[in-house]
Parts: C-alpha cells; structure tokens; sequence
C-alpha cells in the first residue's frame, strides 16, 4: 500500500527556556515498523510542500517492540518560527510512505483513541 498522512504537531514552550540563545534546528522523531518512508514535507499551506531532511535510523535491536526512528529535521525557518514568541506554534508534516511484506498495519490513532486520551 502507497499512500501520505499530514500530521499536526503542536510546539510547547518551555517555561525555561532561552528562545534567543537556541539557534539549533528542531527535530521530530517518530516510530514507523517496516514502512518505506518516501519523502517528508513541511505543509506550508494547502497548495505549498517544501521537502525536509530525514532519516531512517538503525531499529534498535535489544527491544523488538519498537519500530524504527524516522528522524525529521525541520528547515531553519520553520524552527525559528515555531521558537518565537507569539509565533505560528504548529506545524503539519506530509509523510509519503509505502507497506512493506513485513509491515504489521498502519495505525494511525486520534487522542480519545489512546489510552491517556492525550
């Protein structure tokens, strides 16, 4: 199976931290088993992509419970924005993806599906 998802994902702010002094790209990591990742875009808008940086990571041996890392590194502007102060605190990445013979299901749940319904 071919398919994308757009994900929204909300950026809380940490009390404590120092907005000015973080110049370091933020990242989001997610858990995808046996799935090939195609490509990762930041969805500007409804009609804007910009493809991100990602990678797969090693899936960790020691615990087959959990899948592999899909590490996405968000652009420089898109941090900035999402570090301001007052600033755009979302942001909604399109993941392409594709089933693999090992792939156990796509599960993607809404948060009264979870089980702290957060």
């Amino acid at each position: 199976m071919t398919g994308f998802i757009d994900i929204t994902f909300e950026y809380l702010l940490n009390p404590n931290e120092n907005l000015n002094e973080e110049k370091e790209k933020l990242r989001i990591i997610l858990d995808c088993r046996n799935l090939e990742i195609k490509s990762v875009e930041n969805k500007l808008n409804i009609n804007e992509l910009k493809a991100l940086k990602w990678n797969l990571c090693k899936t960790h041996e020691a615990c087959k419970a959990l899948g592999t890392p899909l590490v996405i590194e968000l652009d420089e502007n898109s941090s900035k924005k999402l570090k301001e102060k007052g600033g755009n605190t979302e942001i909604t990445l399109r993941i392409h993806y594709e089933t693999t013979e090992n792939s156990d299901g796509v599960q993607w749940l809404n948060t009264n599906q979870t089980n702290l319904k957060e």
